[in-house]
């Protein structure tokens, strides 16, 4: 009887050490694996030396008040005082790294109270980097020096400012005035339509390359075709850009919208034409199109602009971005309406930001 106590007790006993090695082995494994989740994942190669761009015209306020009635409430609510909040709104969702801005004024800034002013919504994440498009000095605060001014905005986590300036499409890349010629004689048109340009290192990549935000004269005036002066703007802007501001072999994008679409004369015929250039820019829609990278709204809805009373999309896919020494990963459009003041939903521009994803070759 005493010696079958004996064994039961061993037996309990082996099987009391095996319920507290089991439990300590779990114990030790939920520790290890709670070290692992708390971890942050490192980057990938890929995400380390890729970069999300945007090119965005945001309608400048000015702008906003010559096309739209304030006796209309849809007008109403994309003036810049009551869509400020929502085109905050798109900016944050669309999380690029690095935008090139269009349209550029003083409203950006809170002309009209610091509830509307852009930079402070987008808050210290964001540096920006503006010249004035009349006298091209910097711009960091209200001073009435913009005049759909081009700009660049990027996250100060990402990169480093290394230099940048400004340049004119007029003619001239050092002052806003027409070079006028036997050929090129503009009755309209805005001699102030500029380029500003920046380089740039990428943080986690260590990578050096230059970017450039610009917007381009429109292809009409008063509702009469009179494509000259975009013409001249493209020229201009492909030329002293290759020729002035990117170094030979160098990553380059130049993000912009320039007024024309790629079957016009003015994209067709100097910013596709790179028979005479050092630099060879390509399309990012045209590669990520060949590569079945589109989104689903670049591959179906190709536009870029809307109509102001946004009773439709428009036609014309105006907005481009342009690479060299990148791979591009994907590309989409944002067609998507944002709540403005009164809690209805609206575009924030009469544009669409335009976004890719670039991986440095």
């Amino acid at each position: 009887m005493l010696r079958k106590l004996l064994i039961m007790n061993k037996n309990n006993i082996a099987q009391a050490v095996k319920n507290v090695t089991r439990k300590l082995n779990f114990f030790v494994f939920c520790c290890v694996m709670m070290i692992f989740s708390c971890t942050p994942d490192k980057p990938s190669v890929e995400q380390e030396h890729s970069i999300t761009v945007g090119t965005y015209n945001l309608w400048c306020a000015h702008s906003r008040t010559k096309y739209l009635s304030a006796d209309s409430e849809i007008d109403l609510q994309r003036y810049w005082r009551q869509s400020s909040s929502a085109m905050a709104a798109v900016i944050r969702d669309l999380d690029c790294d690095i935008f090139a801005f269009q349209e550029i004024g003083d409203s950006i800034y809170g002309k009209k109270g610091a509830e509307t002013s852009l930079k402070s919504l987008m808050g210290e994440e964001y540096e920006w980097k503006i010249w004035s498009n009349v006298d091209g000095t910097p711009v960091t605060q209200q001073s009435g020096r913009l005049s759909y001014s081009p700009g660049i905005c990027y996250k100060k986590s990402k990169f480093t400012f290394l230099d940048g300036g400004v340049f004119w499409l007029g003619g001239n890349p050092m002052k806003p005035e027409f070079v006028r010629t036997e050929t090129f004689n503009p009755e309209y048109g805005d001699p102030k339509r500029a380029c500003v340009w920046t380089r740039m290192r990428h943080i986690s990549s260590g990578k050096i390359f230059y970017f450039l935000s610009a917007h381009l004269d429109t292809r009409s005036f008063s509702g009469v075709s009179y494509p000259m002066v975009n013409e001249q703007n493209c020229k201009n802007l492909m030329e002293y850009a290759d020729r002035n501001v990117v170094p030979v072999g160098v990553p380059s994008i130049i993000a912009a919208d320039f007024n024309s679409k790629t079957n016009q004369s003015g994209y067709a015929t100097y910013v596709a034409d790179d028979s005479n250039r050092q630099h060879k820019w390509l399309n990012a829609y045209e590669v990520a199109k060949a590569e079945g990278r589109l989104g689903v709204t670049a591959a179906t809805s190709p536009v870029t602009m809307n109509e102001k009373n946004e009773k439709m999309l428009g036609s014309s896919m105006i907005d481009h971005i342009l690479v060299e020494g990148f791979e591009v990963l994907d590309y989409d459009i944002n067609q998507k309406k944002y709540r403005t003041e009164n809690g209805t939903e609206h575009y924030p521009s009469d544009h669409f930001p335009v976004v890719t994803t670039l991986k440095f070759k």
